[in-house]
């Protein structure tokens, strides 16, 4: 596609995406948590906004609380304007909230009270730069030398439980296997860890629970792949190299 193409179309895509935006005023009436906030218009219709680019760590996590506390001292019963940006699955309208001049999702990562939300917002270089500024002086969450992500949280992540025995497997309440290799390995609440799997275990896919392979060895599958070609190619060679060269001598 020629450049100046490109060019045009990002012109216009640009161009329509500040167009659908929709600017809301109102009153912040409450805060959710740390990037979840209701805010009533004049005709008292309330809205839940959601913060573009940022999550939050949730209020059951570490520094849940005070990310939420954060929030509410910016914006509770201030005057908010509201850029709104899209919506998403549960009806919340996601934007950037202003108080004034003050852009409250890029507070919020400044002063470490949220990760900027890679997933949902990979252009946003502010907020990307404000997070690695925020960790690198050790602001709020980060002060904490290995903070779980909120979106890690939600699927089950949690610290690491201490393993004073070094056991080298963690089988989960759902009876996974998970060995020490695997970013999994003790960090539910419930399991225990063993030193030897149990034969009625699941290998976790992620680590690939005992077989997991040496570092600097292939893997099972590689080796049995290598197997199937070895077995089955080499004869479809054989027989190709013996055609040639019965050709070759008629």
């Amino acid at each position: 596609m020629p450049r100046t193409l490109c060019y045009i179309l990002l012109f216009f895509g640009l161009g329509t995406s500040l167009l659908c935006a929709e600017v809301l005023h109102g009153v912040c009436s409450r805060v959710s948590d740390g990037d979840t906030l209701i805010l009533t218009q004049p005709n008292r219709k309330e809205l839940t906004i959601r913060l573009y680019g940022i999550d939050a760590p949730e209020n059951s996590q570490d520094y849940g609380k005070a990310a939420k506390a954060r929030l509410s001292e910016l914006v509770s019963g201030q005057h908010i304007r509201v850029v709104t940006r899209s919506t998403d699955r549960y009806g919340r309208i996601i934007a950037r909230v202003y108080r004034d001049e003050l852009d409250i999702n890029l507070t919020l990562v400044q002063e470490g009270c949220a990760w900027h939300y890679v997933r949902y917002a990979p252009q946003a270089l502010e907020l990307a730069e404000a997070e690695t500024l925020a960790c690198v002086g050790k602001a709020g969450l980060w002060q904490n030398p290995a903070p779980i992500p909120p979106w890690e949280y939600r699927h089950g992540a949690r610290p690491a439980l201490p393993n004073p025995d070094n056991h080298p497997y963690w089988i989960s309440e759902h009876n996974i296997l998970h060995n020490a290799q695997c970013k999994y390995f003790g960090v539910t609440q419930r399991g225990r860890y063993v030193a030897e799997p149990g034969a009625d275990t699941t290998n976790c896919r992620l680590c690939n629970g005992t077989a997991a392979e040496p570092t600097g060895t292939f893997p099972t599958w590689w080796n049995l792949l290598l197997l199937v070609l070895f077995f089955f190619l080499l004869p479809i060679v054989l027989i190709r190299l013996l055609i040639i060269r019965a050709r070759g001598e008629g």
